[in-house]
């Protein structure tokens, strides 16, 4: 029980399909495991929220996937700073305890750090929780309080943006807590790393087997130009010296 209230987990996400458009790791010969691999990290961060007995709302453009029982808002607004304030401020709204916020572009967001992140806003409901990204930028923020006027002096969709919210957190004096840093998919070499860890929650464990599988390919698969060429073979002239 949540001595603040019910929490809600608010999903910010283009949805699997969009997300997948928006970073093509694999090519076409692995898009099937791209898309699991999308579908996956909505579906465990829903799952971390249900285990904190959190109400869960998705702000998407796009439906989520059919029997998710989840509260479904689109995105307003024509930039992605515009669209996240909208969103967070429609579910401040509708909360009735504290508010975390997240993507579904980072696999370490799972039941533990959520109820972390809980236990550390229902013990000081002043403090906001980040989850820092190692590309700058955040992947969860937390707040039993609203965050509204602070988010809209933030550096969005930069390496800035990370320290843009610290700066304008102190301006208003609220405290802040950090979590661990982790990393974002954003590219073919962070999937690399991430199927590297080894150490994977059970519902990850086939969605990592078929990306790993994809990686194989690529790596066996001959380049483009030599595909379009077809062996070289060179014929030298005998007492002719090679061209320099």
């Amino acid at each position: 029980m949540h001595r603040l209230g019910s929490p809600t987990l608010l999903v910010f996400t283009l949805g699997p399909g969009r997300e997948q458009a928006r970073r093509r790791w694999l090519g076409r010969r692995g898009a099937a495991a791209e898309r699991r691999v999308h579908e996956q990290c909505l579906e465990s961060v829903l799952e971390a929220g249900r285990a904190a007995d959190c109400v869960l709302r998705l702000a998407s453009p796009t439906a989520p996937p059919s029997g998710v029982d989840v509260e479904v808002a689109g995105q307003r607004g024509a930039t992605f700073g515009r669209r996240l304030l909208n969103a967070v401020a429609d579910a401040e709204r509708r909360a009735s305890g504290p508010l975390v916020v997240v993507g579904t572009d980072t696999p370490g967001v799972g039941p533990e750090l959520v109820a972390e992140v809980l236990e550390a806003v229902d013990s000081d409901p002043d403090t906001v929780v980040i989850g820092p990204a190692a590309d700058g930028g955040i992947y969860l923020l937390a707040a039993a309080r609203s965050i509204i006027e602070e988010l809209g002096r933030v550096k969005w969709r930069s390496s800035q943006t990370l320290e843009s919210l610290r700066a304008a957190l102190r301006e208003s004096g609220r405290a802040m807590r950090l979590l661990p840093v982790l990393r974002d998919l954003d590219t073919r070499r962070d999937l690399e790393r991430w199927t590297a860890l080894g150490a994977l929650r059970s519902g990850w464990r086939r969605v990592v087997a078929l990306v790993r599988e994809a990686l194989a390919r690529l790596v066996e698969a001959p380049p483009p130009i030599a595909r379009a060429l077809g062996p070289l073979s060179v014929t030298v002239a005998a007492g002719r010296a090679p061209p320099r």
